[in-house]
This record gives C-alpha cells, sequence and structure tokens, in this order.
C-alpha cells in the first residue's frame, strides 16, 4: 500500500473526505505536482487533473509514484483552469481540489468571484470545493471567506496538526452550496466555521480587485 505524507497524509483534511465519500464520482484536482491525492482514489472514481504546466505532467509520471498507485482512471487536462473551467466540460466534479499553489506563490486568479463562478457551473448538487491555503505569509481567509459569502456559499476551514503521521502543518478551506454537505463537514468531518463578524470590512476578491497586503503575517 502506498501512503501520502506531508501535507496529504491520511489523516489530512482533504485526505479525510476523499477517503470517506464513497458516494463521490467525480473527482477534480487544479495542480498535479506530484499527484499526492491520487492514491486515495477508488476503481470506480474518476480523476482529473488541470495542469498548467505540461512539463509537470511529465516529471509527476516519470519521478513519482502517486499517478502509478491511482486506482481511479486519470485525465491530464493542459492549461489555465481558469480557461478550462469557463468552456464546457463532460462531467459534474462531486469534489474540487484547488492545490495549484507552488511555495508561497498566491495564484489569485483562482480566488475570486469570477472563477469560484466558474468551479461551481461544473460542481454537482452535492459537490465541495477544498482549497489548500498553507502559506507561510499570508492570511487567506478573509479574503476567500468574503468571496464565498458574497457568492451564498458555505465555508468553513480545518487545520491539519497531526504531526504523528509524518504530517506537515496545513491549512485548508471548503466551499459548498449544498446544506448537506455543510453539515457533514461540521459534524463528520469537524470542520469550523469562522466568525463572520471578524471580517466585516474585507472586500471580496475579483477579476479587478485582489491584494494580499491587508493579509500579510511575518509571524507565523
Amino acid at each position: 500500500c502506498f501512503i501520502p505524507l506531508t501535507y496529504y497524509n491520511p489523516k489530512s483534511p482533504a485526505a479525510l473526505i476523499l477517503i470517506n465519500e464513497h458516494d463521490v464520482k467525480h473527482v477534480g484536482i487544479i495542480g498535479l505536482g506530484a499527484g499526492s491525492l491520487g492514491p486515495y482514489l477508488t476503481a470506480d472514481q474518476t480523476l482529473d487533473y488541470f495542469e498548467l504546466d505540461p512539463d509537470v505532467v511529465k516529471v509527476a509520471n516519470k519521478y513519482f509514484r502517486f499517478l502509478q498507485a491511482t486506482k481511479a482512471p486519470v485525465r491530464f487536462i493542459v492549461g489555465d483552469a481558469r480557461l478550462s473551467f469557463g468552456k464546457p466540460l463532460d462531467k459534474k466534479y462531486d469534489i474540487l481540489v484547488v492545490d495549484a499553489f507552488s511555495g508561497d506563490y498566491i495564484p489569485t486568479q483562482l480566488l475570486t468571484q469570477e472563477s469560484l463562478a466558474g468551479f461551481r457551473n461544473h460542481l454537482s448538487e452535492h459537490g465541495v470545493i477544498i482549497f489548500h491555503i498553507t502559506n507561510h505569509y499570508v492570511n487567506l481567509v478573509p479574503p476567500l471567506f468574503k468571496t464565498a459569502q458574497s457568492a451564498g456559499a458555505h465555508f468553513v476551514t480545518k487545520d491539519n496538526v497531526d504531526f504523528f503521521s509524518s504530517g506537515f502543518f496545513s491549512n485548508w478551506a471548503a466551499v459548498t452550496w449544498n446544506n448537506d454537505m455543510y453539515r457533514k463537514l461540521i459534524t463528520q468531518y469537524e470542520w469550523k466555521d469562522v466568525n463572520s463578524n471578524n471580517y466585516d470590512s474585507v472586500r471580496p476578491w475579483s477579476d479587478s480587485y485582489t491584494t494580499i497586503i491587508p493579509y500579510l503575517d511575518f509571524t507565523k
């Protein structure tokens, strides 16, 4: 059995959902990296990776074992994910993971109102979008919360602090428009609501407005 570690260990927030949501049929992941989440999928599910750089696809297949350990059929959609989700796709995703962060690079174009609307168009009725927002210097919860709130979505967060399973500390956020999925995230997976009163002055991000300056935190 091939078990991912670090941010993607079996007790990490994203992994727990992928492991336990047995009714999930279609999973999309924006950002291939090494393909670390792939081994959690089963043969009766499908997995689409949206990856900007074709060389990353070559490296993941040649130098890492995660894709070979994936039981689900894998498809690579190479190009800008924003553009891909602006076009008709052949399926609705039950889980969409946005994991396109490279180091401390922040793909703000994937965190705007317009981007969220594009993702929602390709999300199933009970679907959820999971954002990996770990960053050493920027707290992405406030702008992403306000962006989700402006779209009428539920927004919850969860940190991974399980160091005993070779895990790294990581931050995750989830967005869903489905009440049942929202309750499941809260009760079954122990994700947390945020206090909206803390973010009254925060502006949603859009294609015409993004800034990380108010959310810089060099004390982490």
